[in-house]
C-alpha cells in the first residue's frame, strides 16, 4: 500500500517533475544525486536509526500496539524510507538512478523474481557439484553461481514468467480458445527466442561457465597420477595384495572444501573391472564405491583411482576400510 500511494503521488506531480528530470544542468544532476544518496543511505540505515534512538524498544515495553503489530512494525518500520527511494529514483534525475533505468539494470530487474526464486537450488547444486571436494577459490564459485543464476532466470522469466502472465490476461478477458492458449504457452515464447539473439547471451551464460568449470575440474583430477600419490604417500605403507589379482600400492589422503580426497595406486594382474569400497568403520555411514577399469595393456601397471568422500566421515571413523570385488567375486578386504 505504501508503494502504490507512493506510486499514486508521484503520477499526480508527473507533469511538475518532468522538467526538473530532463534537465541536464549540472547543479541540478548533483541536487538529484545527493538526494539518492541520501534515501538510500536512510533505507539501508533504517534499522539503525530505530535501534540508535530507542525505538524498538519502545515499541516492544509499548502493549497497547499488541505483539503482532509490534513484531510488523519491528520488521517493516522502515517502509517509509523504501517508499522515498522509489519516489525519487522514479524521477530519474541524478546519477545513480540514470544508472539503475539503464538496460542492463533493467533487465536484471525484470529477472529478479525468477532469480530470487532459483538462486538458492543453484548454489546448493553448485556446491555439490563444483565445491565440494574442490579447490576452486570463493570468488571463483561466486561467479559461477552468480552467472548460473542469471542465465536460468532469464530462460524462466522469456519461456515461462511472460507467456504466463500474457495467457493468464488473455484467460480472463475471454476472448481465447484452449489451442491459442496452449500456443500462447509452449510455442510463441520459443519461436520469439528463437529469432532473438538474446538467445546465445543466454546460452553462453549457462553453458560456458559449467564446461569451463568441469574442465578445470577434470584437469585437477588428472593431476593426481600414480607417481605423484606414490610420491606423497606415507613412508609406513607397504603394499597390500588383494588375492592374486589386485594390489594396492600406495594412498594418500588430501584435505579439499570439506571433503578428503582418498587417492590409491592399485595394480591388477589381469584385465577386467574392480568395485572398490570404501568403509568408514565405528560410523552409520554407508559404504562408498567407485568402478576401477583395467585394459589388457594396462596389466601390471600402476592405476591411479581417487573417491572424494566428507570429511566429518573420514575424521569419525575408527578405521578406512578397503574391499575389492574383480569381476563379480569379493576377493579381499
Amino acid at each position: 500500500m505504501t508503494g502504490m500511494a507512493s506510486g499514486m503521488i508521484f503520477l499526480k506531480r508527473k507533469s511538475q517533475l518532468r522538467a526538473f528530470a530532463e534537465s541536464r544542468h549540472w547543479t541540478v544532476t548533483t541536487k538529484a544525486t545527493l538526494l539518492e544518496l541520501l534515501v538510500l543511505a536512510l533505507s539501508i540505515g533504517c534499522y539503525q536509526i530505530f535501534v540508535s534512538c530507542g525505538l524498538f524498544h519502545q515499541l516492544h515495553t509499548f502493549k497497547v500496539c499488541g505483539p503482532t503489530l509490534t513484531h510488523w512494525l519491528s520488521f517493516s518500520g522502515g517502509m517509509f524510507f523504501h517508499a522515498a527511494v522509489i519516489y525519487v529514483f522514479a524521477q530519474s534525475a541524478g546519477l545513480i538512478a540514470r544508472l539503475a533505468g539503464s538496460r542492463v539494470m533493467v533487465f536484471l530487474g525484470e529477472i529478479s523474481f525468477a532469480f530470487y526464486m532459483v538462486r538458492y537450488p543453484l548454489i546448493y547444486f553448485a556446491k555439490q557439484k563444483f565445491w565440494f571436494g574442490t579447490d576452486f577459490s570463493i570468488g571463483y564459485f561466486a561467479v559461477l553461481t552468480l552467472t548460473l543464476s542469471i542465465g536460468v532466470s532469464a530462460w524462466l522469466y522469456y519461456l515461462v514468467e511472460i507467456p504466463a502472465k500474457a495467457t493468464l490476461l488473455k484467460w480472463y478477458s475471454g476472448n481465447t480458445n484452449l489451442r491459442q492458449l496452449v500456443a500462447e504457452v509452449a510455442i510463441k515464447p520459443i519461436h520469439h527466442l528463437r529469432q532473438s539473439p538474446l538467445i546465445f547471451g543466454l546460452i553462453l551464460l549457462v553453458v560456458v561457465p559449467v564446461a569451463v568449470t568441469k574442465v578445470y575440474k577434470r584437469a585437477d583430477r588428472k593431476s593426481f597420477t600414480a607417481a605423484t600419490i606414490s610420491e606423497s604417500a606415507s613412508p609406513e605403507f607397504h603394499p597390500v595384495a588383494f588375492g592374486d589379482q589386485v594390489e594396492l600400492l600406495a594412498v594418500d589422503v588430501v584435505p579439499r572444501r570439506d571433503a578428503a580426497r582418498i587417492n590409491t595406486v592399485w595394480r591388477f594382474s589381469s584385465s577386467g573391472t574392480a568395485i572398490v569400497s570404501i568403509h568408514f568403520a565405528g560410523t552409520d555411514y554407508d559404504s562408498r564405491q567407485q568402478e576401477v577399469y583395467c585394459s589388457p595393456e594396462l596389466v601390471g601397471q600402476p592405476l591411479a583411482m581417487n573417491m572424494v568422500v566428507y570429511e566429518g566421515k573420514y575424521e569419525a571413523a575408527d578405521a578406512v576400510e578397503l574391499s575389492v570385488c574383480h569381476d563379480g567375486c569379493r576377493i579381499l578386504s
